[in-house]
């Protein structure tokens, strides 16, 4: 008997060290650190950077809506205006409608018209023009994070593997099972040996 239970061990270890080593090789990757969202909002203060050298500010509530006074520094003149627009998405849209101390514009103040997309870093980014196209565009990237609100649901779980049918006599797969437990197995005679 001590040797069929050593022969049973031996393929009980080996078989548990496969099992672990294919469970470990198919285990998924872990998460990436930045979120998944389904769902951003503006964390309140905003602020984003112009490539022609302006930074844009405005407060908005925390949440998808941007509506509120707009101030932008960094060029020769001083410019505020309503900011009105939202977050749906990944896209980010919103306009500002701009008074200003520049007196070219005076009579008819610019309209700024941004639109970009969050990454999955909560970082915006996009491009603006003035509705009236009388000045050059410029890129924009948003110098604070967006907040997530509504985070991606995490995928379901797999399914665990389906268990080994029994063997036929019901005892598990692996099971060596000897005739006679108290005798000793002999190799079948071979003629012309």
């Amino acid at each position: 008997m001590p040797e069929a239970t050593t022969v049973n061990k031996s393929k009980f270890v080996g078989a548990a060290i496969m099992f672990g080593a294919i469970a470990f090789l198919t285990v998924p990757a872990p998460a990436q650190a930045t979120p998944n969202c389904s769902k951003w909002g503006f964390p309140g203060q905003f602020s984003l950077y112009q490539s022609n050298g302006l930074t844009v500010r405005f407060n908005a509530t925390t949440g998808p809506i941007a509506h509120g006074t707009a101030h932008s520094t960094g060029g020769d003149h001083a410019d505020w205006g309503n900011v009105d627009g939202g977050i749906q998405g990944d896209s980010i849209n919103f306009i500002i409608s701009w008074t200003t101390t520049d007196t070219a514009y005076q009579d008819s103040p610019p309209t700024g018209v941004y639109g970009g997309s969050v990454g999955s870093d909560g970082f915006a980014h996009g491009d603006t023009e003035d509705r009236s196209g009388r000045g050059p565009g410029a890129h924009w990237d948003s110098t604070v994070p967006l907040v997530c609100t509504i985070p991606t649901a995490p995928p379901p779980a797999a399914a665990p593997p389906p268990a080994a049918p029994p063997a036929p006599n019901g005892l598990p797969a692996d099971t060596v099972v000897t005739p006679f437990p108290d005798r000793r197995s002999v190799p079948p005679f071979t003629s012309g040996q």
